[in-house]
């Protein structure tokens, strides 16, 4: 966390000063100033984006579900596997009482 140790580097808390940079009439504004501020300002001791677009939210999660998913997938195959050999009965079950109910609503549609 930059911030705080460049407070500490720096005095402490006793010698840091906060200013009002804008002042602001919504919460929009807010967050359009603190997005311009901080993107722009070298000085900027923010370590992180106050706001996120919905876009930068999407991007994001779609990064780490794709991450997730290759960094366990050989866990899941593993436990779908074992899943398998072991109720192997009740699924053949299922799937052919699924395959008839299927093959008669084909009959009766046409």
């Amino acid at each position: 966390m930059k911030l705080y140790k460049h407070i500490q580097e720096n005095g402490g808390w006793d010698d840091v000063m906060i200013v009002l940079v804008q002042e602001c009439d919504n919460y929009k504004q807010a967050e359009d100033g603190m997005i311009r501020n901080s993107l722009s300002d070298p000085l900027c001791l923010n370590s992180y984006r106050a706001v996120l677009t919905q876009e930068e939210v999407k991007e994001a999660m779609s990064a780490y579900q794709k991450a997730h998913y290759e960094t366990n997938r050989e866990v899941r195959l593993t436990k779908q596997k074992a899943y398998d050999e072991t109720h192997r009965e009740a699924i053949l079950a299922y799937q052919k009482a699924y395959y008839y109910l299927k093959k008669k609503q084909r009959v009766i549609t046409l």
